[in-house]
C-alpha cells in the first residue's frame, strides 16, 4: 500500500466527515474549558465605600511577564507575582539590572500575557526541558542569562523574534499525526504544532491565574484575570 493511496483515503475520509456533518459528534470546545483557580480567602468588608463623586483611578490593563513569547525574547524574566508586587508599590528588577518602583501603588491592574504560546519560550530557553532538545530551540538556549541581557543584545533578539521564532511556530506535525486530529477535534490549533507543549502552557496559565487570585484585594487594588 503506497503513500499516495493512504493519502487519498485520509483526504476522502475527511471530506466525507465534513460533508455529512458527522464530525460534530466528536468535536468539543475543550480549548475553551474554564478552570476554577480561585483561592479560599477569609471574607473581608470592602474597605472602599461607594463614592457618588467622580474620582480618578489609575491602573494598567496591558502587562506582560516572562510567560509572553515577545516579552521573554526581549529580556523579561519577571513573574506574574513580581508584576503584582510592582503594582502594589514594591520595587522589582528591570531586565538590565536596576530597580523599578512606582511613586504610588495602582488602583487596578491586569497581567495580560498572550494566551498563544504562553510559557513556551522560557521552556525553550531552559536546557533541561524536553523541548529544548530540538535543534531549532538552540538560538534560545539560556537566552536571558544575566550576561546576555544587555542593550547590545537587542539586535540579535529582534532577529530571533522575527525569523527563528516564526519558523518554529509554523512547524506543524504531518497531517496524519494523532496530535493534528486532537487539535481538530478539540478546536485547539496549538496542539498540532511541534513547538507546543500543552502541559507547559497549562502550567503557565495556572500560575498567572493563581497570582491574580492571590493579589486580588478589592478596595485597595483590584486584579483582573485576562489573556
Amino acid at each position: 500500500m503506497n503513500k499516495s493511496f493512504i493519502g487519498l483515503v485520509v483526504v476522502s475520509t475527511i471530506f466525507l466527515i465534513y460533508a455529512t456533518g458527522f464530525y460534530t459528534n466528536f468535536q468539543t470546545d475543550s480549548a475553551l474549558e474554564i478552570v476554577d483557580f480561585s483561592i479560599d480567602q477569609p471574607e473581608t468588608e470592602n474597605a472602599a465605600p461607594s463614592n457618588p463623586d467622580r474620582i480618578p483611578l489609575y491602573g494598567d490593563l496591558h502587562v506582560h511577564t516572562k510567560y509572553s513569547f515577545d516579552a521573554y525574547i526581549f529580556g523579561v524574566t519577571a513573574t506574574p507575582y513580581d508584576a503584582y508586587r510592582y503594582a502594589k508599590g514594591e520595587a522589582i528588577k528591570h531586565p538590565l539590572g536596576f530597580d523599578m518602583k512606582l511613586r504610588e501603588p495602582l488602583d487596578f491592574y491586569a497581567v495580560t500575557d498572550h494566551g498563544f504560546y504562553m510559557g513556551m519560550i522560557e521552556n525553550y530557553a531552559d536546557t533541561s526541558s524536553e523541548m529544548s532538545k530540538n535543534e531549532w530551540t538552540k538560538p534560545m538556549h539560556n537566552l536571558n542569562r544575566p550576561e546576555n541581557v544587555t542593550v547590545e543584545s537587542l539586535g540579535a533578539r529582534a532577529d530571533l523574534f522575527s525569523s527563528v521564532l516564526t519558523q518554529a511556530i509554523i512547524n506543524p506535525y504531518p497531517y496524519w499525526h494523532p496530535k493534528v486530529w486532537i487539535a481538530w477535534f478539540t478546536n485547539n490549533i496549538q496542539v498540532a504544532l511541534q513547538s507546543f507543549d500543552y502541559d507547559v502552557h497549562k502550567s503557565a496559565w495556572a500560575d498567572v491565574a493563581n497570582a491574580a487570585e492571590e493579589f486580588n484585594d478589592p478596595g485597595f487594588i483590584t486584579k483582573t484575570l485576562t489573556s
